[in-house]
C-alpha cells in the first residue's frame, strides 16, 4: 500500500478510540471508571495527590477518551506496549503528545505541533475552508491555517475540556465534557451555547453528514435542528460509543451494542451485541472497534460481521479512515496501514516516538495526514 490522496471515513472520535489498561492507568483499575473520570471534575483529590501534575492531567484525559462514565470491567490480556514498540527508546511524554504528519514520499513521521502546549492532550480533529481544528482535553479548542504546521488558541472559545469536534457548511461545533455543545458560524470566530433540546451535557461523540450534524451524548443520540436551532432526540438513553453515516444508512454504537437505522434515526434495528469503542465507514462497509479488543467489519448493513484484526495488536483502535489506496487504523500501539492482498494490518510507525498511542487521523484537501498522538505510558 501506498499512501496517497485521502478520503475520511464517516465516523468521529474524537476524542475518537480506546486505551488499554497498564501503568499508571491499572491505579484507575477500570473496575471503576467513574473514580478516574471524577479526577477531571475535581471529585478525584485523593487520585490527584497521588499522581500528581501532568501525569495526572494526562492520565485522566486519556481516560475520559476510552468513554469514563461505564462500569466495566477490565479486559485481560492487555498490555501497554507491545513487543515491537518496547523495543525502540522511550521519548519523553511532551515528545510523545500533540501532532504529527505522514510525509507521503518517505512515509515517515514528522512532529507538527509548533504553538501547542507541551504535553497536550488532541481529543479530535476537524477542517472548514482551509482551517484546521483539533479539540483538546484541558488546553481548549485550536486552530492552525497552514495545513497544521503552527497553531494558535481559539481565544473567543472559552471551553476547555473538550470531547469532540465537527465542522460542516462553515458551521464548527464542540462538544464538551460537561458544558454541552458550543457552536460558531463564522469558522471559530465568535460562539455560542448549543445546548437546546438535550437532556444531557456530557458529550461524547459528533459527525457531521451533508444533512445533518449527530451528536452523541451519555443520554443517547441526537440530530440537531438548523430551522429551530436545537437538538432532537433520536433514539436511546445510554452513552454512545461511535456514529457513523453511510449513505441512507446511520449507525450507533452504545454500551449494548451496535444499532442500524435506514430510515432517518425514526427506527433502529440491533446488528452487533459487542460493545464497541468506536464505529468507522468506509465505502459500503461499517466497522465496530471493539472495547474487547480487535476490529469487526460488515459488508451487508450489519447482517453479518467477520474479524478483521489480523496485524493489530490486542489493545484498542481508536479510528479506521479510509483513503484511495486502503484502511489506515489509530492504535494504542501507533498507526497501522491495512495491505489489500492479504488483509493484514502493517505498522506505519516511522517516525513516531515509542509508547505513543494515536487518536485520530485526518486527511487534508492538500494531502497531508494529520495524527494526534498522546503518551501510552507516562514517565
Amino acid at each position: 500500500m501506498v499512501y496517497g490522496s485521502n478520503v475520511r471515513c464517516q465516523s468521529s472520535w474524537r476524542s475518537r478510540t480506546a486505551l488499554a489498561f497498564a501503568g499508571v492507568l491499572r491505579r484507575c483499575r477500570f473496575r471503576r471508571l467513574g473514580a478516574c473520570y471524577g479526577c477531571a471534575s475535581g471529585k478525584g483529590q485523593e487520585n490527584q495527590a497521588k499522581l500528581g501534575g501532568v501525569r495526572l492531567g494526562v492520565t485522566c484525559v486519556l481516560v475520559l477518551l476510552v468513554s469514563a462514565c461505564d462500569e466495566r470491567a477490565e479486559p485481560q490480556g492487555h498490555q501497554l506496549v507491545s513487543a515491537s514498540s518496547a523495543a525502540r527508546p522511550s521519548a519523553p511524554s511532551a515528545a510523545r503528545s500533540g501532532v504529527f504528519t505522514l510525509d507521503r514520499d518517505t512515509r515517515s513521521w514528522r512532529r507538527s505541533s509548533g504553538g501547542l502546549p507541551e504535553a497536550v492532550v488532541v481529543t479530535e480533529f476537524a477542517e472548514q475552508g482551509g482551517r484546521v481544528f483539533a479539540a483538546t482535553g484541558s488546553h481548549g479548542l485550536w486552530q492552525s491555517d497552514d495545513a497544521g504546521q503552527t497553531w494558535r488558541r481559539a481565544e473567543s472559545c472559552k471551553v476547555t475540556q473538550l470531547n469532540a469536534v465537527a465542522a460542516r457548511d462553515g458551521m464548527v461545533l464542540v462538544g464538551t465534557l460537561s458544558q454541552g455543545v458550543v457552536l460558531s458560524q463564522d469558522r471559530g470566530e465568535t460562539w455560542v451555547s448549543a445546548n437546546q433540546g438535550l437532556k444531557n451535557l456530557k458529550t461524547r461523540r459528533l459527525l457531521a453528514t451533508a444533512e445533518s450534524v449527530l451528536l452523541g451524548t451519555n443520554s443517547g443520540l441526537y440530530r440537531y435542528e438548523d430551522a429551530g436551532q436545537r437538538w432532537s432526540h433520536l433514539t436511546g438513553d445510554a452513552q454512545v460509543k461511535g456514529i457513523v453515516a453511510l449513505g441512507k444508512e446511520l449507525y450507533m454504537g452504545d454500551v449494548h451494542g451496535v444499532q442500524r437505522s435506514s430510515d432517518g434515526g425514526a427506527h433502529w434495528k440491533q446488528v452487533l451485541t459487542e460493545t464497541p469503542h468506536n464505529l468507522a465507514g468506509i465505502g459500503g462497509d461499517v466497522y465496530a472497534l471493539l472495547y474487547a479488543g480487535g476490529v469487526k467489519r460488515s459488508s451487508d448493513r450489519g447482517e453479518t460481521w467477520s474479524d478483521v484484526s489480523h496485524g493489530l495488536p490486542a489493545l484498542y483502535t481508536f479510528q479506521i479512515l479510509g483513503t484511495p489506496h486502503g484502511a489506515l487504523a489509530a492504535q494504542w500501539d501507533g498507526v497501522y496501514a491495512l495491505e489489500e492482498g492479504t488483509q493484514e494490518w502493517l505498522p506505519l510507525r516511522d517516525g513516531l516516538p515509542s509508547e505513543t498511542a494515536i487518536t485520530d487521523l485526518l486527511p487534508l484537501p492538500s494531502g497531508r495526514l494529520l495524527a494526534a498522538a498522546v503518551p501510552s505510558k507516562t514517565n
